[in-house]
């Protein structure tokens, strides 16, 4: 099984998750989701919200080109992959134990919210490589999100499918990112089923070939 770690900021992210999609062709994919919830019924209403959410900062005389950005990037993960399993039949797996708001125009906007906190000055390229200063405001956030009891659940989950592609925050793939907690990381829950962790970056290096 192949790890991709992702930034949740990445404003790239979008085109970096399809390339890498296109490039493995994974049939069977987890995700960092609520395995409460169908995919295929809550993509729709996320996506209104984002657009309501869009028109609403519209009318914002302040609003700048990066929270427009981080707004058109949330949730690329859910979204890029459901688009990607509509088109090719994959499936899709929701293993997190996190529940998702069940007002979902709240969830939208204060998950919005939260990436604008932690989104730092620091380009996206320098957080998928160094763990340094200019993350620890995230790391503090990630660290509230990592508990042992999440990785466990999602490891449980992961260990019972097996599926081809897991796609979840760098934090849970690369210690580093963990910033001195004590949380067993995902990854070593998983052992022998992880063939290769990468970082969702690495798309670069086949987008440049294109």
């Amino acid at each position: 099984m192949i790890l991709v770690g992702t930034i949740h900021t990445d404003l790239a992210g979008p085109r970096r998750l399809e390339c890498l999609l296109n490039k493995y062709q994974p049939r069977t994919i987890a995700l960092e989701a609520p395995h409460n919830y169908k995919l295929e019924d809550i993509i729709p209403l996320i996506s209104n919200a984002k657009k309501m959410l869009r028109k609403k900062m519209k009318r914002n005389p302040n609003a700048t080109e990066l929270e427009f950005g981080l707004l058109d990037s949330l949730n690329y993960e859910w979204l890029i992959s459901f688009k990607y399993a509509g088109l090719t039949g994959s499936k899709l797996y929701p293993v997190d134990c996190i529940p998702i708001e069940l007002d979902v125009n709240f969830f939208v906007y204060s998950t919005y919210n939260m990436m604008a906190y932690v989104e730092p000055s620091c380009d996206i390229q320098k957080r998928y490589y160094n763990c340094n200063k200019s993350i620890k405001k995230e790391s503090k956030v990630v660290s509230n999100f990592c508990c042992n009891k999440r990785e466990k659940f999602m490891a449980d989950k992961i260990l019972r499918i097996k599926p081809d592609m897991f796609i979840v925050g760098l934090s849970h793939v690369f210690d580093e990112y963990l910033d001195g907690s004590p949380v067993k990381p995902l990854h070593k829950r998983l052992g022998k089923l992880v063939t290769e962790r990468i970082r969702l970056c690495d798309a670069d290096k086949y987008l440049e070939k294109d």
